[in-house]
Protein backbone atom coordinates (compact mmCIF):
# COMPACT_ATOMS: atom_id res chain seq x y z
CA UNK A 1 0.00 0.00 0.00
CA UNK A 2 1.16 3.56 -1.27
CA UNK A 3 2.19 6.45 1.56
CA UNK A 4 -0.25 9.24 -0.01
CA UNK A 5 -0.02 11.23 2.78
CA UNK A 6 3.37 12.51 1.65
CA UNK A 7 2.91 13.24 -1.87
CA UNK A 8 -0.43 15.78 -0.27
CA UNK A 9 -0.37 19.28 0.37
CA UNK A 10 1.11 20.30 3.37
CA UNK A 11 -2.64 21.57 4.26
CA UNK A 12 -4.58 18.31 3.85
CA UNK A 13 -1.67 16.49 5.72
CA UNK A 14 -2.05 18.72 8.31
CA UNK A 15 -6.00 18.14 8.51
CA UNK A 16 -4.83 14.22 8.47
CA UNK A 17 -2.68 14.26 11.25
CA UNK A 18 -5.09 16.48 13.03
CA UNK A 19 -7.78 13.76 12.58
CA UNK A 20 -5.04 10.94 13.25
CA UNK A 21 -4.63 12.36 17.04
CA UNK A 22 -8.01 12.49 17.57
CA UNK A 23 -9.19 8.88 16.81
CA UNK A 24 -8.15 5.91 14.42
CA UNK A 25 -8.54 6.27 10.40
CA UNK A 26 -9.54 4.34 7.74
CA UNK A 27 -8.01 5.71 4.55
CA UNK A 28 -9.27 4.29 1.38
CA UNK A 29 -7.15 4.43 -2.20
CA UNK A 30 -9.76 5.03 -4.82
CA UNK A 31 -8.24 7.01 -8.02
CA UNK A 32 -11.86 8.73 -8.84
CA UNK A 33 -12.93 9.60 -4.94
CA UNK A 34 -13.13 13.01 -3.95
CA UNK A 35 -11.81 14.35 -0.56
CA UNK A 36 -14.79 12.87 1.88
CA UNK A 37 -14.71 13.37 5.77
CA UNK A 38 -17.91 11.53 7.09
CA UNK A 39 -19.20 12.84 10.30
CA UNK A 40 -21.13 10.03 12.38
CA UNK A 41 -21.36 12.80 15.72
CA UNK A 42 -19.54 16.28 16.31
CA UNK A 43 -16.68 14.40 18.41
CA UNK A 44 -15.67 11.57 16.08
CA UNK A 45 -14.53 11.20 12.37
CA UNK A 46 -15.12 8.08 11.13
CA UNK A 47 -13.64 7.94 7.63
CA UNK A 48 -11.36 10.09 5.17
CA UNK A 49 -11.00 8.89 1.99
CA UNK A 50 -8.87 11.37 -0.44
CA UNK A 51 -8.23 11.41 -4.30
CA UNK A 52 -4.58 10.02 -5.20
CA UNK A 53 -2.66 13.27 -6.64
CA UNK A 54 -0.31 10.69 -9.01
CA UNK A 55 -1.37 7.96 -11.11
CA UNK A 56 -0.64 4.15 -10.19
CA UNK A 57 2.38 2.76 -11.89
CA UNK A 58 2.38 0.89 -14.90
CA UNK A 59 0.81 -2.71 -14.21
CA UNK A 60 -0.79 -1.73 -10.78
CA UNK A 61 -4.05 -2.29 -10.64
CA UNK A 62 -5.94 -0.04 -8.07
CA UNK A 63 -7.59 -1.58 -5.18
CA UNK A 64 -9.44 -0.95 -2.17
CA UNK A 65 -7.43 -2.20 1.27
CA UNK A 66 -9.67 -3.52 3.95
CA UNK A 67 -11.09 -0.68 5.90
CA UNK A 68 -8.75 -0.22 9.15
CA UNK A 69 -11.67 -1.62 11.86
CA UNK A 70 -12.38 1.70 14.46
CA UNK A 71 -11.68 0.48 17.67
CA UNK A 72 -13.90 1.70 20.78
CA UNK A 73 -11.74 1.98 24.08
CA UNK A 74 -14.20 0.75 26.67
CA UNK A 75 -13.70 1.96 30.32
CA UNK A 76 -13.59 -0.90 32.28
CA UNK A 77 -16.48 -0.52 35.26
CA UNK A 78 -14.42 -1.11 38.29
CA UNK A 79 -16.70 -2.89 41.30
CA UNK A 80 -18.54 -0.62 43.77
CA UNK A 81 -17.44 -1.11 46.93
CA UNK A 82 -16.26 2.24 47.55
CA UNK A 83 -19.65 3.15 46.87
CA UNK A 84 -20.92 0.83 49.40
CA UNK A 85 -18.77 1.88 51.93
CA UNK A 86 -19.86 5.76 51.62
CA UNK A 87 -23.37 4.57 51.48
CA UNK A 88 -22.83 3.04 55.06
CA UNK A 89 -21.36 6.31 56.71
CA UNK A 90 -24.33 7.95 57.07
CA UNK A 91 -26.57 4.65 58.58
CA UNK A 92 -23.16 4.45 60.64
CA UNK A 93 -23.28 8.08 61.79
CA UNK A 94 -26.69 7.75 62.65
CA UNK A 95 -26.49 4.51 64.77
CA UNK A 96 -23.79 6.11 66.99
CA UNK A 97 -25.90 8.98 67.34
CA UNK A 98 -29.07 7.01 68.42
CA UNK A 99 -26.79 4.85 71.00
CA UNK A 100 -24.95 8.47 72.36
CA UNK A 101 -28.50 9.53 73.05
CA UNK A 102 -29.37 6.96 74.97
CA UNK A 103 -25.70 6.84 76.87
CA UNK A 104 -26.57 10.87 77.83
CA UNK A 105 -29.99 9.50 79.13
CA UNK A 106 -28.73 6.99 81.21
CA UNK A 107 -25.75 8.91 82.45
CA UNK A 108 -28.32 11.62 83.36
CA UNK A 109 -30.92 9.09 85.06
CA UNK A 110 -27.22 7.79 86.85
CA UNK A 111 -26.08 11.39 87.94
CA UNK A 112 -29.32 12.36 89.65
CA UNK A 113 -29.35 9.25 91.32
CA UNK A 114 -26.21 9.62 92.88
CA UNK A 115 -27.18 13.37 93.68
CA UNK A 116 -30.47 11.62 95.64
CA UNK A 117 -28.91 8.64 97.30
CA UNK A 118 -25.83 10.69 98.30
CA UNK A 119 -27.49 13.09 100.40
CA UNK A 120 -30.10 11.15 102.26
CA UNK A 121 -29.05 9.77 105.82
CA UNK A 122 -27.82 5.97 106.67
CA UNK A 123 -29.99 3.21 106.84
CA UNK A 124 -29.49 -0.20 108.86
CA UNK A 125 -27.84 -2.68 105.80
CA UNK A 126 -30.00 -5.23 104.64
CA UNK A 127 -28.72 -9.12 104.04
CA UNK A 128 -30.97 -9.47 101.36
CA UNK A 129 -28.60 -9.65 98.52
CA UNK A 130 -30.93 -8.24 95.66
CA UNK A 131 -32.21 -5.64 97.99
CA UNK A 132 -28.95 -4.33 98.74
CA UNK A 133 -28.35 -4.28 94.61
CA UNK A 134 -30.92 -2.05 94.10
CA UNK A 135 -29.21 0.32 96.97
CA UNK A 136 -25.72 1.35 94.84
CA UNK A 137 -24.83 4.70 96.05
CA UNK A 138 -27.00 5.05 99.45
CA UNK A 139 -25.18 5.21 102.74
CA UNK A 140 -25.70 2.07 105.46
CA UNK A 141 -24.53 1.93 108.71
CA UNK A 142 -23.21 -1.56 110.50
CA UNK A 143 -21.95 -3.17 113.16
CA UNK A 144 -19.47 -5.53 113.49
CA UNK A 145 -15.33 -6.62 113.52
CA UNK A 146 -12.77 -6.62 110.90
CA UNK A 147 -11.58 -10.25 110.32
CA UNK A 148 -7.61 -9.01 109.66
CA UNK A 149 -6.31 -12.06 108.44
CA UNK A 150 -8.72 -12.43 105.18
CA UNK A 151 -7.87 -9.35 103.93
CA UNK A 152 -7.69 -8.36 99.93
CA UNK A 153 -6.70 -5.62 97.85
CA UNK A 154 -8.47 -3.60 94.69
CA UNK A 155 -6.26 -1.93 92.21
CA UNK A 156 -3.96 -0.49 91.30
CA UNK A 157 -5.88 2.24 92.22
CA UNK A 158 -5.74 6.74 92.10
CA UNK A 159 -6.33 7.87 95.90
CA UNK A 160 -9.44 9.93 95.77
CA UNK A 161 -9.96 12.53 97.69
CA UNK A 162 -13.68 14.25 98.15
CA UNK A 163 -14.83 11.81 95.34
CA UNK A 164 -12.08 12.83 92.49
CA UNK A 165 -8.64 11.59 91.96
CA UNK A 166 -5.70 13.61 94.18
CA UNK A 167 -2.51 13.34 92.60
CA UNK A 168 -0.87 15.27 95.69
CA UNK A 169 -1.10 11.97 97.14
CA UNK A 170 1.60 9.59 96.22
CA UNK A 171 2.43 6.11 96.06
CA UNK A 172 5.42 3.88 96.10
CA UNK A 173 7.66 5.83 93.61
CA UNK A 174 6.40 9.22 94.88
CA UNK A 175 5.20 10.41 91.61
CA UNK A 176 2.36 8.96 90.60
CA UNK A 177 -0.79 8.38 93.08
CA UNK A 178 -1.54 4.47 92.74
CA UNK A 179 -2.28 2.42 95.37
CA UNK A 180 -4.46 -0.26 96.56
CA UNK A 181 -7.90 0.21 98.22
CA UNK A 182 -7.98 -2.59 101.16
CA UNK A 183 -10.66 -4.73 101.01
CA UNK A 184 -11.56 -6.79 104.82
CA UNK A 185 -14.10 -9.38 105.75
CA UNK A 186 -16.64 -7.74 108.39
CA UNK A 187 -18.22 -9.94 110.17
CA UNK A 188 -21.63 -8.28 111.38
CA UNK A 189 -22.63 -8.36 115.72
CA UNK A 190 -26.22 -9.12 114.94
CA UNK A 191 -26.25 -11.76 112.60
CA UNK A 192 -22.65 -13.65 112.34
CA UNK A 193 -22.86 -12.68 108.67
CA UNK A 194 -19.85 -11.39 106.73
CA UNK A 195 -19.21 -8.79 104.41
CA UNK A 196 -16.88 -7.15 102.53
CA UNK A 197 -15.69 -3.17 103.53
CA UNK A 198 -13.42 -1.23 101.33
CA UNK A 199 -11.94 0.62 104.41
CA UNK A 200 -9.68 2.89 102.28
CA UNK A 201 -6.69 3.52 99.70
CA UNK A 202 -3.15 2.61 101.06
CA UNK A 203 0.11 3.44 99.66
CA UNK A 204 1.61 0.12 97.62
CA UNK A 205 4.69 -0.43 100.12
CA UNK A 206 2.19 -1.08 102.94
CA UNK A 207 0.69 -3.54 101.20
CA UNK A 208 2.36 -6.26 103.52
CA UNK A 209 0.76 -6.38 106.96
CA UNK A 210 3.85 -6.33 108.74
CA UNK A 211 4.62 -2.96 107.70
CA UNK A 212 0.97 -1.23 108.68
CA UNK A 213 0.34 -2.43 111.97
CA UNK A 214 -1.75 0.81 112.43
CA UNK A 215 -4.60 -0.36 110.25
CA UNK A 216 -5.48 -3.81 112.55
CA UNK A 217 -8.45 -1.78 114.53
CA UNK A 218 -9.31 -4.44 117.05
CA UNK A 219 -12.84 -4.98 118.89
CA UNK A 220 -16.71 -3.94 117.55
CA UNK A 221 -16.58 -1.12 115.24
CA UNK A 222 -19.90 0.96 113.67
CA UNK A 223 -19.13 1.76 110.08
CA UNK A 224 -20.95 3.79 107.68
CA UNK A 225 -20.11 2.98 104.26
CA UNK A 226 -22.13 3.23 100.72
CA UNK A 227 -23.12 0.70 98.91
CA UNK A 228 -21.29 -0.31 95.41
CA UNK A 229 -22.36 -2.67 92.83
CA UNK A 230 -19.95 -4.81 90.97
CA UNK A 231 -18.04 -2.93 88.19
CA UNK A 232 -18.07 -4.17 84.47
CA UNK A 233 -14.97 -6.33 83.26
CA UNK A 234 -13.41 -5.16 80.13
CA UNK A 235 -12.46 -7.67 77.62
CA UNK A 236 -9.13 -7.82 77.68
CA UNK A 237 -8.27 -7.54 81.45
CA UNK A 238 -5.66 -8.52 83.81
CA UNK A 239 -6.07 -11.87 85.20
CA UNK A 240 -6.53 -12.13 89.50
CA UNK A 241 -4.28 -12.60 91.52
CA UNK A 242 -5.96 -14.62 94.47
CA UNK A 243 -2.42 -15.65 95.48
CA UNK A 244 -0.91 -12.29 96.39
CA UNK A 245 -4.62 -11.36 97.31
CA UNK A 246 -5.02 -8.43 94.47
CA UNK A 247 -8.34 -8.36 92.70
CA UNK A 248 -8.03 -5.82 89.50
CA UNK A 249 -11.62 -5.37 88.92
CA UNK A 250 -14.57 -4.80 91.55
CA UNK A 251 -15.72 -8.39 91.49
CA UNK A 252 -17.99 -8.68 94.45
CA UNK A 253 -19.40 -12.10 93.71
CA UNK A 254 -15.71 -13.50 93.11
CA UNK A 255 -14.27 -11.67 96.16
CA UNK A 256 -16.94 -12.64 98.45
CA UNK A 257 -16.55 -16.55 97.41
CA UNK A 258 -13.25 -16.21 98.07
CA UNK A 259 -13.84 -14.94 101.62
CA UNK A 260 -16.76 -17.10 102.44
CA UNK A 261 -18.61 -13.75 102.48
CA UNK A 262 -22.16 -12.32 101.32
CA UNK A 263 -21.75 -11.22 98.16
CA UNK A 264 -22.33 -7.20 99.93
CA UNK A 265 -19.46 -4.50 99.63
CA UNK A 266 -19.35 -1.12 100.76
CA UNK A 267 -17.54 1.72 100.89
CA UNK A 268 -16.44 3.35 104.09
CA UNK A 269 -16.62 6.55 104.09
CA UNK A 270 -14.12 9.21 104.69
CA UNK A 271 -15.20 9.28 108.64
CA UNK A 272 -13.02 6.09 109.04
CA UNK A 273 -9.62 7.29 107.63
CA UNK A 274 -6.13 7.01 109.14
CA UNK A 275 -4.67 10.29 108.32
CA UNK A 276 -1.95 9.83 106.40
CA UNK A 277 -1.92 6.10 105.98
CA UNK A 278 -5.56 5.12 104.99
CA UNK A 279 -7.85 7.71 103.01
CA UNK A 280 -11.28 6.27 103.31
CA UNK A 281 -14.29 8.01 101.24
CA UNK A 282 -13.01 5.73 98.00
CA UNK A 283 -16.59 6.73 96.55
CA UNK A 284 -16.40 8.55 92.76
CA UNK A 285 -19.55 10.55 92.95
CA UNK A 286 -19.14 12.91 90.11
CA UNK A 287 -19.21 11.69 86.58
CA UNK A 288 -18.41 13.23 83.32
CA UNK A 289 -21.34 13.32 81.23
CA UNK A 290 -20.29 14.39 77.43
CA UNK A 291 -22.65 12.50 75.42
CA UNK A 292 -24.20 15.72 74.61
CA UNK A 293 -21.04 16.92 72.81
CA UNK A 294 -20.57 13.69 71.54
CA UNK A 295 -24.15 13.58 69.54
CA UNK A 296 -23.55 17.73 68.05
CA UNK A 297 -20.00 16.30 66.45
Amino acid sequence: MLNLTKQCSPCFQRIVRCASETCLIKLKYTPNSTKVIERTNVFRINQVSFKSTFRPPPGVTPFEPKPIPFVQHKMQRRGGGGGNLLMLIPIITFGLGVWQVKRLKWKTELIKTIEERSAMDPVPLPLDPAEVAQMEFQKVTVKGTFDHENELFYGPKQCLVDGEPNPNVVSKTGEASYGYNLITPFVLSDSGERILVNRGWIVTKTINPEKRPWSKTEGEQTITGVVRNPEPVGMVAPATSPKYKIWHFRDIADMAEKRNCLPIYIDATVDHSIPGKLWGGQTRYHLRNEHLSYIIT
